[in-house]
């Protein structure tokens, strides 16, 4: 069922990337016998598309969307200054070869790289090389052979493969937009001699990543990109109008998350935090389910009572803390979480006030209560039990 729900989930995120790929391959047909006077204006179209899209990234910073949008403008400004600058078709030109050979393995890299890197100005500095490196080729007319033109369409086809697994696997507004964008790059290159197309396909390659950037941005206001569950910002939107009047909370923490940090660092903590997520949904909780904090995470029931919710939450702590998660043969490791549970009272206005009352009660105790379920009003119950003996 899972593998389905991926499966619908990655066809939704490419629907609208798609759609602009067939638009571009439309306007490549129709304006086929287009003037050369004309292309001024398909010029004009690319810059535009450049501009808004790294005007945005200004503001939304995202490495891979970044260096994927200076690739394609890289290979727009060198390829037509080779073009204009000699009579000679370009595929006749040395560097055709060596452009068909190392693009797929750019954008691989492009792909693989996080959102947000530390090492992305040496990424910058390896690209900055490569094309120092593709120049001299170019100047001393050093080229490949034929066979090499089948070597590149055979990395081409492996980067495609590669990109259908991964989307598929984990789709992605932008990893599925990057599968379209990076297809119209090798439509520009295959039809390099035609100025049209070449500029075309790679106009809406740009056009396409800055769309997904712009739908991502508000995907991840709302959602949580590494889980998809809701965020902090749908939390405080929800409530008064979708919630009744009676409902109970839990939240929890992933144990010791700084020193998971410290540890495996961010992509590997990323992958561990997704491992617990998913054994505790394994108990299919019926409740909405938010990401609050890297950390933090809380679920809201509206058709049980705060025992029934403890009840379930307490099998939850169990089954995590009896799990093994396997990194590697070499790293398997005993994960906890500290959950807390309670329920809406009058005195609240609302599921902050709720959660915000949990959280000082929780902080006071977390030292002590670590990998134990608390839950409110049963400590509330005990204490009065106790102090009725007196």
């Amino acid at each position: 069922m899972r593998g389905i729900l991926k499966l619908l989930t990655s066809v939704k995120d490419s629907l609208l990337p798609a759609f602009i790929t067939l638009i571009a391959v439309f306007c490549t047909i129709v304006f086929k016998n287009t003037e050369t006077s004309e292309i001024f204006l398909i010029n004009l179209f690319f810059y535009i598309v450049a501009l808004l899209d790294f005007s945005f990234l200004l503001f939304k910073k995202n490495m891979r969307s970044t260096f994927l949008a200076l690739f394609i403008l890289t290979l727009y400004v060198s390829i037509r200054q080779i073009t204009l600058s000699t009579l000679l078709p370009i595929t006749a030109s040395s560097i055709y070869l060596w452009l068909m050979l190392l693009t797929p393995l750019n954008l691989f890299i492009i792909f693989q790289m996080p959102p947000n890197t530390r090492f992305s100005f040496y990424i910058f500095c390896s690209f900055l090389f490569e094309a120092f490196v593709l120049e001299t080729f170019y100047l001393l007319e050093i080229t490949l052979g034929d066979v090499f033109y089948s070597v590149a369409l055979v990395f081409w086809l492996l980067l495609f493969v590669f990109l259908l697994f991964s989307i598929s696997s984990h789709p992605s507004i932008q990893k599925n937009a990057s599968f379209f964008a990076d297809l119209l790059i090798f439509l520009s290159l295959l039809n390099i001699e035609d100025t049209l197309t070449f500029i075309l396909s790679l106009s809406f390659a740009l056009f396409i990543l800055f769309v997904s950037d712009i739908l991502s941005a508000i995907y991840s206001y709302f959602r949580d990109e590494l889980t998809g569950l809701y965020s902090i910002h749908s939390f405080k939107r929800h409530d008064k109008k979708t919630f009744p009047p009676k409902y109970t909370i839990a939240f929890f923490y992933l144990d010791n998350y700084s020193k998971l940090l410290n540890v495996f660092k961010q992509n590997l903590t990323d992958k561990l935090t997704l491992m617990v997520l998913q054994r505790a949904l394994s108990l299919e909780p019926p409740a909405l389910i938010y990401r609050l904090k890297s950390n933090q995470f809380c679920l809201i029931f509206f058709d049980m009572d705060v025992k029934q919710t403890y009840e379930l939450i307490e099998n939850m702590r169990r089954l995590i803390a009896g799990t093994e998660f396997v990194l590697n043969k070499k790293q398997i490791l005993k994960l906890t979480i500290t959950p807390i549970v309670s329920e809406k009272r009058r005195s609240d206005a609302d599921v902050f006030d709720v959660l915000m009352r949990m959280h000082e009660n929780f902080r006071q105790r977390y030292t002590f209560t670590q990998n134990m379920t608390f839950c409110e009003e049963i400590e509330q119950t005990k204490k009065t039990r106790r102090l009725s003996h007196f």
